[in-house]
């Protein structure tokens, strides 16, 4: 009786720890939710001047998010324009998204 015993319990502890392990993993590793790197995106997409979302990439700092995209915008911006653009996603992403910084990269399409 011992001996199975001895066996539920070993396997009741490989599962608590398996659970653990998956719940933390991706915090572990600094990942980040692919539903909220889809809500990330969805918000810098929805600025009218941005074209599109050619990558996005994000990471966290504790409690907080890094966020790394690179947008596509129409050739006729400006450089104020498009410094502006740049501001307002960072303003957005902060705002909506609790974001400790976004890095954003523009490709102006031809």
């Amino acid at each position: 009786m011992d001996p199975i015993t001895g066996v539920v319990i070993g396997l009741v502890i490989l599962w608590a720890a398996w659970e653990i392990f998956e719940e933390t993993s991706l915090i572990l590793t600094d990942g980040i939710n692919p539903d909220d790197i889809q809500k990330y995106k969805e918000t810098i997409s929805n600025i009218d001047e941005v074209e599109g979302v050619k990558d996005i990439k994000a990471r966290t700092s504790g409690s907080k998010v890094i966020i790394d995209v690179t947008i596509t915008l129409p050739p006729s911006l400006t450089v104020k324009e498009v410094s502006h653009i740049v501001n307002k996603i960072k303003e957005l992403t902060k705002e909506k998204h609790d974001s400790l910084v976004t890095l954003v990269e523009t490709v102006q399409c031809k």
